[in-house]
């Protein structure tokens, strides 16, 4: 990991919510999504504290609260005597279903439903208007005292902790056995890049910096459409947005070579290559091609520095869509895995062989230029290829633009 917590605060409230003839399928799908979340969480390395923190929802305020509870629980509605407050039964439950998936990981909570609605049938007269005040997202006010009842529970941990700690010395509870680490995920990471909102620093190069929506650092990617930048409330990524009827590309660069954004990374032990990037309904986005060529001794990554032949045996590309039915914009990881997979000969590249005693060895040099420590031996330098498809996207206005929003990619 790029820090090492000390404490990891689990909270998923919105995303735990469901219809209320949906209760069963989703109460098996918090406990299951939970058990792995908590499981992984307090396996990782340096073992830090993990608390799920517990919420509950309202709808509050006419004529939307009631509007938004009947489309929840319609015939299942209650109320307290607020005339304004809407509950539906579901809506108190996620904490329940969490329940076990908490204990087989022996992960402590902070409820703030129990501090303010413990018993389901009995809610406080201004559970809405003072404890939750909105739908399925409250106001800020109680977002304080959520903050508040964290504050509380670790005020007592620190009052009690000696005692705490015995009772911990005695306990037979064992530490949650590790299941098998997701897909989309690297826990070691060796490099690692990502775009951060209000962030203007190119990741790729962290002394080029973007201003708003336009950017200098197509000095960086000279010969190319990508560039770095924000297209939205200074929301920044590596962003190629080009019209299949007027592609330009610059004297002496081929349309090849325009199209693509190329980054030198160091893979590890996992083999695994994770890409984030923006999914969104938007008739405009398009897909992306992946693949992996040879790393050059030149300094600077360009479109044009590098062998574009594969160093895989096969020549494996990816295909990785952007675009999505649901009406959201939201970032998606990818996840590329190359363990079952072999180098070219002629690429004169191995993967770290492990031998009795832990030492990793290999037969390329090792390179300082990426956002991790020198991992030496213990990984292999490529580079990383993607290039946007032409005419891949949903686009048929009249300009037919082809959009790719890459958010980071991560290795381990």
């Amino acid at each position: 990991m790029e820090v090492e917590p000390d404490i990891i605060l689990v909270e998923s409230a919105v995303n735990d919510q469901c219809d209320y003839h949906n209760q069963d399928e989703r109460a098996q799908f918090v406990h299951q999504k939970s058990f792995s979340l908590l499981n992984l969480l307090m396996n990782f390395p340096k073992k830090p504290a993990v608390i799920s923190v517990e919420l509950f929802r309202t709808s509050y305020g006419e004529p939307v609260g009631s509007r938004d509870a009947a489309r929840h629980c319609r015939g299942h509605v209650f109320k307290t005597s607020d005339p304004l407050c809407y509950l539906c039964p579901q809506w108190w439950k996620p904490q329940t279903w969490r329940e076990n998936a908490r204990n087989l990981n022996s992960v402590s909570h902070a409820s703030y439903r129990d501090a303010v609605w413990p018993v389901q049938n009995h809610p406080p007269d201004d559970l809405c208007s003072k404890y939750w005040s909105g739908l399925s997202h409250p106001e800020a006010g109680v977002h304080a005292m959520v903050a508040s009842t964290i504050f509380f529970q670790f005020l007592v941990v620190m009052e009690k902790k000696h005692a705490l700690l015995k009772l911990s010395k005695q306990s037979l509870v064992s530490a949650p056995k590790a299941i098998e680490t997701p897909k989309n995920i690297c826990l070691d990471h060796i490099s690692s890049y990502h775009a951060k909102q209000d962030d203007p620093r190119d990741p790729f190069q962290d002394d080029i910096i973007s201003d708003g929506n336009h950017t200098n650092s197509k000095n960086r990617y000279v010969g190319s459409c990508w560039s770095f930048r924000a297209d939205v409330k200074r929301k920044y990524g590596w962003i190629c947005e080009v019209s299949r009827k007027n592609l330009t590309a610059p004297s002496g660069v081929t349309d090849h070579e325009y199209l693509r954004l190329t980054k030198k990374l160091r893979i590890g032990g996992d083999r695994k290559i994770i890409m984030s990037r923006l999914v969104s309904y938007d008739e405009r986005m398009a897909i992306a091609q992946v693949w992996f060529t040879a790393s050059s001794n030149i300094g600077v990554d360009s479109p044009t520095n590098d062998s574009n032949e594969n160093i895989f045996q096969g020549d494996p590309v990816w295909n990785i869509s952007s675009w999505h039915q649901d009406k959201t914009s939201i970032p998606q990881p990818y996840a590329i895995q190359l363990d079952e997979l072999q180098f070219k000969d002629s690429s004169q590249i191995q993967w770290p062989m492990t031998f009795q005693g832990g030492d990793v060895t290999n037969n390329i040099g090792s390179s300082s230029n990426n956002s991790s420590s020198n991992v030496g031996s213990k990984s292999v330098e490529v580079t990383f290829n993607l290039k946007i498809l032409l005419g891949s996207s949903r686009s048929i206005s009249e300009s037919q633009v082809d959009k790719f929003k890459l958010l980071g990619v991560v290795t381990c």
